[in-house]
């Protein structure tokens, strides 16, 4: 083998070895962008997630305003039914 051939493997074989790192290049790529989308779909998912962490929060406040006004209007209306019984009871009294 000459110098020539020798030469001549050297390149075939760098020219293999550029075009090897070049598809590892293009891959280490894809496999980046792929990690970035990724990434972007959880951030949204993540805000999504605290969004609607906050309306069942809103919600679940609401319910609690509710209760206490349904207890209001329940502690009301014996208070009502108590006076319109001693009320009652006066008149047959009378």
């Amino acid at each position: 083998m000459d110098a020539s051939q020798s030469f001549s493997r050297i390149d075939e074989k760098l020219e293999m070895l550029i075009d090897q790192v070049g598809r590892l290049t293009e891959g280490l790529v894809e496999i980046r962008l792929t990690a970035e989308r990724a990434i972007a779909a959880a951030e949204r998912q993540s805000a999504v997630a605290e969004q609607q962490a906050a309306a069942i929060e809103q919600q679940a406040a609401v319910a609690e305003r509710q209760v206490a006004a349904a207890e209001r209007q329940a502690e009301t209306v014996d208070r009502l039914a108590r006076i319109v019984e001693t009320l009652v009871e006066q008149r047959t009294v009378a």
